[in-house]
């Protein structure tokens, strides 16, 4: 998948004047991307999610929506293109989550629908497609590709258990479920230009979670180096995997935290601003 984690990086003022003002070469100049608002509202808080080769920037606006005398808090996600604040809408409840942008445009995230389940979301040219689920109430998109082929994970039709969900690739609007390695459950963690999907599962044997790479319609159970835990992180464009085994009680757990989104070109870095205030706005370096 061409993106560099983002990480959610909060970033001093001083640091950013001092980005800014820095009389190395080259020079770093920030954009302050702003927030969304409408008719009505009040945007609070914006937040830099990713970026892609373009310079288009993903991410979150949160702002408030005045009824009355009273206000309700809202989230949208935006892709910042051309000088301007796009907002992506929502699948028809309030929160709209940015996960990321491949260098065509296309973003995908999670919204909450009209129900108020959470469903993972494909935006391409101002649409926004419901990626469903496989019969579960909820969804989550976690990466795509630049062939629009997106990962994700879904609750699993009948799943009574808090969290059971499998996961799945989206392509073309038809969905297809990776399965796992004989466990409940499984999770994508990143997909490469080649479609080839890297993860975790959990195995037959109880407390047992393993990486796994899924290309061609199977699931290749990558092992835990000798361990009952392990995770795959990343795959590249040729296919090389990278993983980590695990100490933890689950495979979610991790001290790991993406930081800040570079362009692959290295001259755009998206990252967010703390203001003195306390509130937040994305903000875009350039190099110049």
């Amino acid at each position: 998948m061409k993106r560099v984690a983002v990480l959610a990086c909060i970033v001093g003022v001083g640091i950013c004047a001092a980005m800014s003002s820095a009389s190395t070469r080259p020079r770093w100049v920030p954009t302050v991307l702003g927030t969304l608002s409408f008719p009505g509202t009040y945007g609070i808080d914006s937040a830099a999610i990713a970026v892609n080769s373009r310079g288009e920037v993903l991410g979150e606006s949160g702002f408030l929506s005045f009824h009355g005398t009273g206000s309700a808090p809202l989230q949208h996600a935006f892709v910042w293109r051309s000088g301007r604040m796009i907002d992506l809408g929502t699948l028809g409840g309030s929160i709209t989550n940015g996960v990321a942008i491949n260098d065509p445009g296309t973003a995908v995230g999670t919204s909450a629908t009209h129900s108020g389940a959470m469903h993972a979301f494909l935006w391409r040219d101002g649409h926004m497609t419901d990626l469903g689920t496989l019969g579960g109430r909820s969804s989550a998109a976690v990466g795509i590709n630049d062939r629009d082929q997106v990962i994700d994970w879904s609750d699993v039709s009948g799943s009574t258990a808090v969290g059971l969900h499998h996961a799945f690739v989206w392509e073309r609007g038809r969905m297809t479920d990776l399965g796992t390695l004989g466990g409940a459950q499984s999770e994508p963690v990143d997909v490469n230009a080649r479609g080839q999907i890297v993860g975790w599962s959990e195995t037959d044997i109880p407390g047992d979670s393993h990486a796994f790479l899924w290309q061609n319609g199977k699931m290749t159970d990558l092992g835990a180096r000798g361990g009952v835990l392990s995770t795959a992180i990343a795959i590249n464009d040729r296919g090389r995997v990278g993983a980590e085994p695990s100490g933890h009680n689950s495979p979610n757990d991790s001290d790991v935290v993406p930081a800040m989104s570079i362009d692959p070109q290295g001259v755009e870095v998206a990252a967010t601003l703390r203001r003195p205030d306390g509130h937040t706005r994305a903000i875009v370096w350039r190099r110049k």
